[in-house]
């Protein structure tokens, strides 16, 4: 007996067999799903307006082994032949990185003051390191290039992988080599002892921390000949792998234009048929039709190997037909009068799909006034900023953290008497900040004015200010300042420059004939 059978079968204790049956109240044809419908949530409705909205609840990387590869290879011919986003991806490079994040070393002294000595050593020996061909182990790219491509590297293929190599042949003993998600094979899954587990190639331990990347010796797709079925084992404190987390057990990086990805590789088809149709309108070629027995071949007709007729087409050129042919003229309208609007669209969804304003990325100033463009503006540089801070903790301080122990084994993190530091005080040179690109006011005077306001009621500092607007370092200008002034006074011109001249209201210039209109 089955366990519904013994709930049907056992009486229960509040109701006697005598009684009759519960009254229940008839429901007309069509209410269940009604009434089901109004007690749940409208997302979750079956219905034929949903049939084709499929939601998916597999995990996270269970998705990326089966369409990541693919993913991948379609975003990066988007950014190879897709302008915008070629475009988008000069952006990264632009506000991710610029002309460089630089390293801002913070080493304390005892009573709390920066030590200036040491503060010297580690910027300048952080910047020899990063000269070009040194940094890398295969010494074409300096520090600011692997910046720039790995800004992006991440944002195309959604991840980048870089080996950070100590003990390597340099003044340094410490290198980058730079590999490509493809080393890492999406196919390489298993189960291993003690809830060990390899999840497209990343070695986890069963709190899902890295423990290891299985690279594939040979990047997939090269053309030497080579084993790519073995894997080396490479322990996770040698890689960084730097990819933006979008959903909690993820162990790989997606494309960041894996939403709009579909939609741009058809506009980009669009474009081409439309500048195809219109480069074949301005021709106004046609067709020579002839009539089934009734056209005579003349002996001094050209024909193909294949035995098509041929016939030139010339400016001014007016050819008379054979007896029994006619022309009939091919004039097809492109690109259409909607082009523009259309194409317009689809790159506002594109840019969305990015995160990046539209005019910023299609360079479409026409319809922009001054009000849109700054809050677009101000919101983008927003996000800019909050992708370069990303950067910087998953990309530069990581470096950072394994550089400086080999440069101070190795005797290069120098004082100004050209001694190396002793490496009892390397806890105290760990303290650094980076300094991220800054980006020029929309309007440079009164952003000017307002920004001295801010600092004069004590809302900002002046350190602030000058690196959110620069991205130079505020004690680097002080001394600047103070070098300036020293000079002026050497050369007697020390009163040619007012330092108030941030507050200095402009009248705006007079109009022509206004005196002429009074008199």
């Amino acid at each position: 007996m089955s366990v519904f059978d013994w709930f049907r079968r056992t009486p229960r204790p509040d109701v006697s067999p005598a009684d009759p049956p519960p009254l229940r109240r008839a429901r007309a044809p069509g209410r269940t799903t009604a009434v089901r419908a109004r007690r749940g949530f409208a997302a979750a409705d079956h219905d034929r307006l949903t049939a084709g909205f499929r939601g998916s609840n597999v995990a996270i990387d269970e998705q990326l082994a089966r369409g990541l590869r693919t993913m991948r290879g379609r975003s990066r011919q988007l950014f190879q032949d897709f302008p915008h986003a070629v475009r988008f991806g000069a952006m990264c490079r632009q506000n991710i990185v610029g002309r460089g994040i630089k390293l801002r070393a913070q080493p304390r002294s005892a009573d709390g003051s920066i030590d200036a000595g040491d503060k010297r050593a580690v910027e300048d020996a952080w910047r020899r390191w990063g000269q070009r061909g040194v940094c890398t182990v295969d010494g074409r790219l300096s520090w600011v290039d692997v910046c720039h491509l790995v800004a992006e590297a991440i944002p195309r293929d959604g991840e980048i992988l870089l080996r950070m190599v100590s003990g390597f042949d340099n003044e340094f003993g410490f290198a980058l080599q730079l590999l490509e998600a493809d080393h890492l094979d999406e196919d390489r899954n298993r189960s291993l002892a003690d809830g060990v587990t390899i999840r497209l190639s990343v070695e986890q331990d069963r709190f899902d921390r890295p423990v290891a990347y299985h690279l594939s010796p040979r990047h997939p797709g090269a053309r030497e000949p080579g084993e790519f079925s073995r894997a080396i084992r490479v322990p996770a404190a040698q890689i960084l792998h730097p990819y933006v987390v979008q959903r909690p057990g993820q162990s790989r990086g997606i494309p960041w234009a894996h939403s709009v990805i579909r939609q741009a590789s058809m506009l980009h088809g669009y474009q081409e048929a439309e500048l195809v149709a219109a480069r074949a309108a301005s021709a106004k070629m046609g067709f020579i039709e002839t009539p089934a027995g009734e056209y005579e071949a003349d002996d001094n007709e050209d024909e193909d190997n294949q035995g098509n007729q041929l016939s030139d087409f010339e400016p001014g050129l007016i050819e008379a037909l054979a007896r029994g042919q006619k022309f009939e003229p091919f004039d097809p309208q492109h690109p259409t009068s909607q082009y523009g609007t259309f194409v317009k669209d689809m790159l506002r969804t594109f840019s969305a799909g990015v995160n990046v304003s539209y005019f910023t990325l299609a360079n479409d100033h026409e319809a922009v006034n001054f009000s849109s463009s700054r809050a677009a503006l101000l919101e983008e540089r927003d996000h800019w900023r909050m992708l370069q801070g990303w950067f910087c903790e998953q990309v530069c301080a990581p470096v950072f953290e394994r550089w400086l122990p080999m440069a101070v084994m190795m005797g290069q993190v120098k004082n100004g008497a050209g001694v190396p530091v002793p490496a009892r005080i390397l806890p105290k040179l760990r303290a650094v900040r980076w300094q991220g690109r800054g980006w020029a006011w929309v309007k440079p005077l009164e952003d000017t004015q307002a920004e001295a306001a801010m600092i004069a009621a004590g809302f900002k500092s002046s350190q602030d200010v000058v690196e959110a607007m620069t991205g130079e370092d505020y004690g680097d200008v002080l001394e600047a300042l103070a070098e300036e002034a020293k000079m002026r006074e050497r050369l007697g011109l020390a009163g040619a420059v007012n330092p108030a001249a941030v507050g200095v209201t402009v009248q705006p210039p007079a109009r022509p004939g206004a005196n002429d209109d009074e008199g």
